[in-house]
């Protein structure tokens, strides 16, 4: 795994914790249980990495299309996605029940969601010279800054 993918200490309660790609000609799928120690994988123009707090990816070749499931187990966590997509590229995050919580399209570049406990889905399409990252913050940071907001 990559330094810039960071091992979190909150692993145990907020983790991505599946992965499922489809990718090339067949749209071939494959799920990936993502380990402590991390999961990747760099072949046909697809550099992708995952971690239990991370999930990044870059694509230069072809389209790509990364489903991740992220447990939020502690009382609340956030969520930062970050995403240069190319045109026809999506970002979509669904709660447990198939709700669209959020939603990405090209042009904007940063997003942040404080979930509560549950299960979530994040799906993505990335067209080429597209590339993601999703990545969970302390969630003690988030009640941090929420009392000083107000």
């Amino acid at each position: 795994m990559t330094p810039d993918l960071l091992i979190t200490d909150h692993i145990a309660k907020d983790r991505f914790e599946r992965l499922q790609t489809w990718m090339g000609p067949d749209s071939e799928s494959e799920w990936f249980t993502i380990p402590v120690t991390g999961v990747g994988t760099n072949v046909g123009g697809v550099a992708l990495r995952a971690v239990p707090s991370a999930v990044e990816a870059s694509v230069s070749a072809e389209e790509i299309r990364v489903r991740t499931v992220l447990v939020v187990g502690g009382p609340e966590a956030r969520v930062r996605i970050e995403a240069t997509l190319a045109d026809g590229g999506l970002i979509v995050l669904r709660d447990a029940f198939g709700n669209e919580r959020l939603q990405l399209l090209p042009g904007s570049p940063r997003l942040h969601a404080d979930l509560s406990p549950g299960r979530y889905s994040v799906d993505a399409i990335l067209p080429a010279y597209s590339r993601i990252l999703f990545a969970i913050t302390d969630g003690g940071r988030v009640r941090e800054t929420r009392a000083r907001v107000g």
